[in-house]
């Protein structure tokens, strides 16, 4: 992810991640938050304070859905496996995921990278280390959703549905993208495709441009609801 502009005008959950804290608000967190891109660093100008601000509105819109116990916000996954044993960790089994971090792609297979930089997550290893479970994950990674195996590996464990990008995509208007979608998918049966559709305006009228966030890819119902009303 690279950085679009030079000049860029952070109450919730548990964290514990190879030291890394963040605040707790409920010891029964169903839904998780991980800022692994900001723990990797970034090329000058800085983004970091600006990315960290639009992840925590992020993170509070989520604890704000209706039956949300809390949500854990991890600084970073340091392997692959980390990340997956921070969402087997969730109280429940219903769970919103999102991560924030490097992606990619090779040999017709998507990918996601953590903080150890090598230890890359394809769907094989989901298959086998995801326990079954989960609703929604979003997956801000370049390329995650340029092949379809990695998403439907989360579809096959029993979320019903994720959000990705098929191309690169800039970190702030990621983040910026992130607090748009998850600030209108809050409100009772509002779609993703709605809340999608919704933040990519936003990411644009911030930005003047979508940073690569147009390569938005829902696979399973468009028609799922983040707050359904009949919970």
């Amino acid at each position: 992810m690279e950085t679009l502009k030079a000049s860029l005008p952070w109450l919730f959950a548990l964290v514990l991640v190879s030291g890394a804290i963040i605040t707790s608000a409920s010891a029964l967190n169903d839904c998780t938050v991980d800022r692994t891109r900001v723990a990797q660093g970034f090329a000058p100008p800085d983004p970091t304070p600006y990315v960290n601000s639009k992840l925590t509105e992020t993170a509070t819109s989520i604890n704000s859905i209706h039956w949300v116990n809390g949500v854990a916000d991890y600084q970073y996954s340091n392997t692959d496996q980390d990340f997956i044993n921070h969402i087997n960790g969730l109280y429940s089994s219903n769970n919103i995921v999102l991560t924030h971090t490097h992606g990619g792609s090779s040999g017709g297979s998507s990918f996601m990278t953590f903080l150890d930089g090598y230890s890359d997550l394809y769907d094989s290893d989901v298959n086998n280390w995801l326990d079954s479970g989960g609703y929604f994950i979003f997956a801000g990674a370049c390329k995650f959703a340029q092949y379809s195996d990695l998403g439907n590996s989360f579809l096959n464990k029993g979320f019903d549905g994720y959000l990705g990008f098929e191309g690169d995509v800039s970190s702030v208007t990621c983040s910026c993208f992130y607090s748009a979608f998850f600030e209108r998918g809050r409100y009772l049966d509002v779609t993703v495709s709605n809340a999608a559709t919704y933040a990519l305006q936003t990411t644009l009228n911030e930005w003047d441009d979508y940073g690569g966030t147009d390569s938005k890819e829902i696979l399973g119902s468009q028609y799922l609801c983040l707050a359904p009303s009949d919970w």
